[in-house]
């Protein structure tokens, strides 16, 4: 927030309060000016005196309506300058009656009546002083006429008729004056200081909400990142399934659940057939399209909760099925391969009516003291998958852990 600003909200403020005071003030005001007529009733033209008490009233009751109907007006304050000039312009009118009221009944009043109606412009000054804080021109308006004609008087007098103590009065009001103007620029000052202490909470408010919006948005951002790079850190690029990571970490996890639950624990390797004759024929582009193909074929039948199915490496395949037995794996493994060949990819090298095709492999264990380890199982499979291949491929092959291959 600049000082500008700053200051700008401080004057906004102060017009304000004054306008919320002006109700008070106005009453105020009346009353001191029948005070004053009270004052100098005995000496003073007793017609012109009312006539001016009649008048300064008038004037502030017109204050008076015309700050109610700016403080409930909708658009108060939208223009501060503009409700500071008006302001400023009643309480110059009010400050000059005053003043007026002075010179006309006052100068020539006896001293006692003089130093009375003196002390209530003094107190009108003052609270002036007060209530319009941070309006400077409203109180100038007001209170520069009051104290001028007060102070003028008194030294007046003093000069044209000797009077000492008149002279002295005249020289307080002047003192007084530089007073009053001291006490307003360190009132103006302080409300200024709180107001920007005000401003910079608000602003140290907002920018704290502002982090911790632009906070939020990073954590989230930061959440994406970090899931996105999770996925991407345990997914193959090229087929879309799990990776060699993934397969490991999960290889122990269910392997571990199955022997505390006493389940059975199946793998399937399947590898395909022929596959870098495959590439050097047709390409390395038709040969990632054929690894896709194949792994979408993999994951929709291996679809079951709980079944995964991986990548191995190459053009070899996984799949891992917690709680399924050696008989479940076999049928499952079987359908996979007869899917890959009755999709029909081109291969003019392939072993089977020169279409793509796979070799599987397939073992079972239900984890325990004898086979402490998941990597005997991934063993019996990769055993079972050799054999498929050495038996002419395109073929399943199931091993049991002490059974000859089948």
């Amino acid at each position: 927030m600049t000082s500008l600003t700053a200051e700008s909200a401080m004057y906004r403020v102060a017009i304000g309060g004054a306008y919320r005071n002006i109700p008070g003030s106005v009453w105020f005001s009346i009353a001191v000016t029948w005070a004053m007529a009270y004052v100098l009733w005995e000496v003073s033209d007793l017609q012109n005196l009312l006539a001016w008490a009649v008048s300064l009233t008038i004037v502030n009751l017109g204050r008076f309506a015309y700050a109610r109907q700016r403080i409930r007006s909708a658009d108060f304050l939208d223009n501060p300058q503009r409700e500071g000039r008006n302001m400023t312009l009643g309480l110059l009118t009010t400050g000059v009656g005053f003043a007026l009221g002075y010179y006309w009944f006052a100068v020539h009043a006896p001293a006692v009546e003089q130093y009375a109606v003196t002390a209530i412009h003094v107190g009108l000054c003052a609270g002036a002083a007060i209530v319009l804080t941070g309006c400077r021109a409203a109180f100038l308006a007001y209170s520069v006429p009051l104290i001028t004609v007060a102070t003028a008087t008194m030294l007046w007098c003093a000069m044209i008729e000797g009077d000492g103590l008149r002279g002295v009065v005249g020289l307080m009001l002047v003192l007084y004056v530089f007073g009053v103007m001291m006490y307003q620029t360190q009132a103006e000052k302080s409300l200024l200081f709180n107001i920007r202490l005000r401003f910079e909470k608000d602003e140290l408010l907002a920018r704290k909400d502002e982090l911790l919006a632009e906070l939020h948005v990073l954590n989230r951002e930061l959440s994406a990142d970090r899931d996105a790079f999770q996925t991407a850190s345990l997914t193959d690029g090229l087929t879309g399934l799990a990776n060699r990571r993934h397969f490991d970490r999960t290889l122990n996890r269910e392997w571990d659940r199955c022997r505390r639950d006493g389940t059975p624990f199946a793998c399937i390797m399947l590898d395909i057939d022929y596959f870098k004759p495959y590439n050097d024929r047709y390409g390395h582009m038709a040969g990632d399209d054929c690894l896709r193909t194949v792994a979408s074929m993999i994951a929709t039948t291996a679809s079951r909760g709980g079944d995964f199915a991986a990548r191995f490496g190459g053009e070899e395949f996984v799949v891992l099925l917690p709680g399924t037995d050696v008989q479940g794996a076999s049928l499952l493994a079987e359908r996979i391969r007869a899917m890959t060949e009755e999709r029909a990819i081109p291969h003019a090298g392939g072993c089977t009516d020169r279409v793509v095709t796979l070799s599987a492999g397939v073992a079972a264990l239900t984890p325990g003291d004898r086979f402490p380890s998941a990597q005997s199982l991934v063993d019996l499979a990769d055993e079972a998958l050799y054999q498929a291949k050495k038996r002419g491929r395109n073929r399943v092959v199931v091993r049991d852990f002490d059974d000859d291959a089948v």
